[in-house]
C-alpha cells in the first residue's frame, strides 16, 4: 500500500494532516474520512485546487490531478461549508390599477297594479331620505376639501423564488462500482493483465470477500502473477506473490508447491553468497529435481560450481581426485546449458591424465527377478484448452466407470459425474482458474491414480486405465 501526504480541510477552522492510501478510490477514502472524523450523515466529496473543484469519486487518488498530495477539502457534495448563503432580493410593492365599475341589467318582472301601487309608495319614502343625507353625484368619492380621492387596490407583496443550489453531478453507487471493478477485473484476467487484475479483484475483496468468485479470482491473479515472474527469474518476487496467493486461498496447493521451490531456490542463493558451495550445489539440485526443469536458471549457477570444485581437485592430483573431477565435468557438459565447451574440454584433458585401468574379468550378470506389475491406475493428460473457461471436462478410457464422480479440491460445489460414456463435466471455476480435482468411485473412495490432478478453467482431459 502507498500513502501520500495531504492538508484535509474539515472546515475554515479544521484542518488535519493525513497519510491517504493513494490507491484507493475516492469514494472509500471519502468514507474512511466521514466515519474517522464522526461527521454528520450526507454525501460528501473531496474539492481540490484554487477554485475547489470536486474531485471524482471514482478515481484514485493517484490518478487524480492532485495525486502528489496537497491541500485538499472534505465537504458535503450539494452545499460545501465555503459556498455563501444565497441572497433573496426583495421586490417592490405592486400597486393594483383601480377596479372597473361593473353594472348588472336587473331581469325585467311583469308588473301589476298593486306592485306599482307598491313602488309609488317606496319611491315618495326614499325621496325624503335622500333629501336629509348627501348623495355621491359621481362613483368617486369627494372629500370635505372638495378634493377626489382615488381609490387604490389592496397592495400586493412579490417576492423572488428562493435561490437554491444546483444539484452535484449524479455519482455511481457503490454497489455499479463494485460490480464494475470485478467486471474489469475479469476482463484483465482473460488478457493475462495480471497487475490490473488484481488491482481491481483487490478493490473489490476489500470491500466484500465474498463477492462472486473474488476470492478464487484473486489468488489466481496473484499466483498466475508470481508464475510470470519466476519465468523472468524474478524468484524473490514471485516468492511474495505465491505468499499472496496463499494469505486469500490457504488451500491453493499449485501455490504451496511454488512457494516451496522459490524458498530452496533462494536458500540455495544465500548459501552461495556465503561461500558454502555445497549448501547452494545440494539445493539447486533439489529444486530442479522439484520443478522437473531447470527452475528460473539454476542449471546455469550449477554449471559454475561444478566448475570450479573440479578445477581444485584437477589441481589438487591424484588418481581419486582426478576421476572426481572428471565426473563434475561431465555432469556440468550434460547440464543443456548454452556454452558447455569449456566442460567438454576439461573431460578430454582430465581423460589423459587418469592412469590406464587394469582389465577386470567380465562378471557373469546375476539374473533379475520378474518385475511385480505395477497395479492399474488413472494416468491423465491434456487433450486441449478449448472448453468454457469456467468449466472442465473429463474422459476416461479402459474402464466403465459407472457411479464414478469427479470434484475440484477445495470447492465441493464444483464436481462433475460419469455418464455410460466416459464423460464428466463440471462449470462453476473462476474464467481460466487453476485448480486440482480429484476422482472418486461409486462408494466415495477415491479411485488410484486420481487424487489432486492438476487443471484449470477450459481444460479438456484424458483419463487412460492401465
Amino acid at each position: 500500500m502507498s500513502t501520500t501526504s495531504f492538508r484535509v480541510h474539515l472546515s475554515e477552522q479544521h484542518v488535519v494532516d493525513e497519510e491517504l492510501d493513494d490507491d484507493k478510490p475516492v469514494y472509500l477514502v471519502v468514507s474512511g474520512l466521514v466515519s474517522h472524523y464522526g461527521l454528520p450523515t450526507g454525501e460528501y466529496s473531496l474539492f481540490a485546487g484554487p477554485q475547489r473543484q470536486r474531485i471524482s469519486r471514482e478515481l484514485r487518488l493517484r490518478e487524480t490531478p492532485y495525486a502528489n498530495g496537497g491541500d485538499i477539502y472534505l465537504a458535503l457534495a450539494r452545499s460545501p461549508w465555503w459556498a455563501p448563503l444565497p441572497v433573496v432580493k426583495p421586490a417592490p410593492s405592486a400597486v393594483g390599477a383601480k377596479r372597473p365599475k361593473t353594472y348588472s341589467m336587473p331581469s325585467r318582472p311583469s308588473i301589476t297594479p298593486r306592485h306599482a301601487l307598491l313602488a309609488v309608495l317606496a319611491l315618495l319614502a326614499i325621496s325624503l331620505l335622500l333629501g336629509m343625507i348627501f348623495w355621491p353625484s359621481s362613483p368617486s368619492s369627494v372629500a370635505s376639501n372638495g378634493q377626489a380621492v382615488s381609490l387604490v387596490a389592496p397592495t400586493t407583496a412579490v417576492t423572488e423564488p428562493t435561490a437554491t443550489l444546483l444539484p452535484a453531478s449524479p455519482t455511481p453507487d457503490l454497489a455499479t462500482q463494485v460490480r464494475t471493478n470485478y467486471q474489469n477485473g475479469m476482463t484483465a484476467y482473460a488478457a493475462e493483465d495480471w497487475a490490473t487484475a488484481v488491482s481491481y479483484f483487490q478493490l473489490v475483496y476489500s470491500y466484500d470477500a465474498n463477492y462472486s468468485e473474488v476470492r478464487s479470482s484473486l489468488a489466481a491473479s496473484y499466483y498466475n502473477w508470481g508464475v510470470y515472474l519466476r519465468d523472468r527469474n524474478d524468484v524473490g518476487e514471485a516468492k511474495a506473490h505465491f505468499q499472496a496467493t496463499l494469505e486469500i486461498d490457504p488451500n491453493h496447493s499449485l501455490a504451496q508447491g511454488e512457494l516451496e521451490k522459490a524458498s530452496i531456490f533462494l536458500e540455495a542463493q544465500a548459501a552461495a553468497s556465503n561461500g558454502d558451495h555445497g549448501g547452494a550445489l545440494e539445493r539447486y539440485r533439489r529444486v530442479n529435481t522439484l520443478h522437473g526443469s531447470d527452475y528460473a536458471g539454476a542449471n546455469a549457477q550449477i554449471y559454475e560450481m561444478l566448475i570450479v570444485q573440479a578445477n581444485v581437485l584437477r589441481q589438487e592430483g591424484g588418481a581419486a581426485n582426478l576421476r572426481q573431477a572428471y565426473n563434475l565435468y561431465s555432469e556440468a557438459a550434460n547440464l543443456g546449458v548454452g556454452d558447455s565447451s569449456y566442460a567438454q574440454q576439461s573431460m578430454l584433458e582430465v581423460q589423459q591424465m587418469l592412469p590406464t585401468p587394469t582389465p577386470v574379468p567380465t562378471a557373469v550378470p546375476t539374473p533379475r527377478p520378474t518385475a511385480v506389475p505395477e497395479p492399474a491406475r488413472l494416468r491423465f493428460s491434456v487433450a486441449n484448452y478449448n472448453d468454457d473457461p469456467h468449466c472442465i471436462s473429463i474422459g476416461i478410457n479402459g474402464i466403465v466407470p459407472a457411479g464414478w464422480f469427479f470434484v475440484v479440491d477445495g470447492m465441493g460445489h464444483v464436481s462433475g459425474r460419469f455418464d455410460g460414456g466416459g464423460n464428466a463435466r463440471a462449470c462453476g471455476l473462476g474464467y481460466g482458474q487453476e485448480v486440482t480435482l480429484t476422482v472418486f468411485d461409486g462408494n466415495g473412495s477415491r479411485v488410484l491414480g486420481g487424487g489432486g490432478i492438476p487443471s484449470r478453467g477450459s481444460a479438456i482431459m484424458v483419463a487412460t486405465w492401465r
